[in-house]
């Protein structure tokens, strides 16, 4: 039980100023997300280190066409 409560009292406490700052322009689920990837890395690694290769691969330069594509 006192597993829980602290595990919901570090939520809240990573959570909450990122209401606090509400910026328009940004996402407001970035803390929770970054939450969940800490969990994530202690209790699924290799849901971790599935999650850091699509990273990479969204942001891996794609390749350029040849000119004969066109």
């Amino acid at each position: 039980m006192e597993v829980l409560l602290a595990v919901g009292l570090v939520l809240v406490v990573v959570v909450t100023p990122a209401f606090w700052k509400s910026n328009p322009t940004r996402k407001r689920h970035s803390a929770m997300s970054g939450a969940f990837a800490a969990l994530d890395e202690v209790f699924h690694p290799a849901g971790k280190q599935a999650t850091e290769q699509l990273a990479e691969q969204a942001e891996a330069t794609k390749p350029l066409p040849s000119p004969e594509d066109k």
